[in-house]
């Protein structure tokens, strides 16, 4: 059961150099065994964008060393076949409410953005670049470069004419949509940023690291505003309650809550029995959705830290969740390869939603409430139509 408590210190998610070497001569002995690719000969050596990540015939294997180690291996395995090489949308209507697939990215997409009007899609990948997409044609605009690493995160600016992201190279960069260009870098950060969000006045943004700490951005300036210390695990997701109030999830299995003018820690919420990777907050300031490595999701309440709902069904550790439109529903995504429509107040399973061949780890919705979009390890991007074939699960 969840609970508040400001006074907690709880035990940290392991970092890169900390996973035992044992697991890693495990899997390069799969890896030799399966498919004649040699992982490094040093394993102790791997950290951040350096070390391996599988998406073959290992995936049993890889999924039982992250979800125990916290350990992110990046791409080994050759491109799957099925992936185009080129920017291309397909469409295939009526499969469990799977319309159409975008493909273009040379690897998984882990942030996905889309513009209050529906017709663009902003795209963050491991491919160290963000696409711009036009959402009716399914062609790309433009691509983002800038990156020397992967593209883990990305939130648009309320202008809409810029978009925010982060990455492995512990770096913010702020892009011009019009350009293309790197209009600003911000640095500070000294691990891999793993998520972001932007305040209303689109002044400041929150981002959050694998250093275990938040950073509060001005915008004009570059300059951090506030460093929010207190997780003892890998930040992996934040968000905002309101302009005074910011919100962050950790490998050290908490939520917490912060004010955003001081830095102060205001809360914790304890429930979640493994990383918490998702978060959302509701409208009002009074409730939030935290997804977790658990396999499950949870709806608090900020003000008494208490457990509203909990949300069972995915069978692997969840990466991201959002609200849809209509302010009933929310979607959740996984390393289980769906999507789930859930019913927010009862938390009853209403759609599962497949098509993707690998973990899905990004959603957006978009703004006419019938339509979602996710991202994937399979290095797809899908649009997901609500309203026709949906499935019950």
């Amino acid at each position: 059961s969840g609970g508040l408590r400001p006074d907690l210190v709880a035990g940290g998610g392991a970092t890169t150099g900390e996973m035992s070497i044992s697991m890693l001569g495990m899997l390069n002995k799969a890896l030799q065994s399966t498919s004649g690719i040699t992982s490094p000969s040093d394993p102790s050596g791997l950290s951040g964008g350096a070390a391996l990540r599988v998406q073959s015939l290992e995936q049993t294997l890889l999924s039982t060393i992250q979800e125990n180690s916290h350990f992110k291996l990046f791409n080994l395995m050759p491109k799957p076949k099925a992936i185009a090489t080129v920017d291309e949308w397909t469409e295939q209507r009526g499969v469990g409410g799977y319309e159409r697939t975008l493909t273009g990215h040379a690897s998984s997409v882990y942030g996905c953005a889309v513009t209050r009007d529906g017709r663009r899609l902003i795209s963050a990948s491991w491919d160290r670049t963000l696409k711009v997409w036009d959402v009716a044609s399914g062609q790309v605009l433009r691509t983002l470069k800038g990156h020397a690493a992967e593209v883990t995160a990305c939130v648009l600016l309320p202008d809409e004419e810029h978009v925010v992201s982060g990455s492995s190279d512990c770096s913010l960069k702020v892009f011009c949509l019009q350009t293309g260009r790197v209009k600003q870098t911000l640095l500070g950060h000294t691990g891999e940023v793993t998520c972001l969000a932007v305040f209303p006045d689109g002044k400041r943004v929150l981002s959050g690291a694998r250093d275990k700490t938040l950073r509060i951005w001005d915008l004009a300036t570059g300059q951090v505003l506030q460093t929010l210390i207190g997780h003892v695990g890998w930040v992996t997701a934040c968000g905002l309650l309101d302009d005074e109030r910011v919100l962050s999830g950790a490998w050290d299995k908490t939520l917490r809550i912060w004010r955003a003018d001081t830095g102060k820690e205001l809360a914790v919420l304890v429930g979640h029995a493994a990383g918490v990777r998702a978060l959302c907050a509701l409208p009002g300031g009074r409730r939030v959705l935290s997804g977790s490595e658990d396999h499950s999701l949870k709806l608090w309440d900020v003000s008494t830290g208490r457990e509203l709902v909990a949300y069972q069904g995915h069978t692997a550790g969840v990466t991201a969740c959002t609200l849809l439109p209509d302010g009933k529903r929310l979607i959740s995504t996984a390393k289980d390869k769906t999507l789930r429509v859930w019913d927010l107040a009862s938390g009853q399973l209403l759609t599962t939603l497949q098509g993707h061949s690998g973990w899905v780890t990004a959603c957006a919705a978009l703004p006419d409430g019938r339509h979602v979009v996710s991202g994937s390890d399979d290095y797809s991007i899908k649009v997901w139509d609500l309203t026709a074939g949906d499935r019950k699960s």
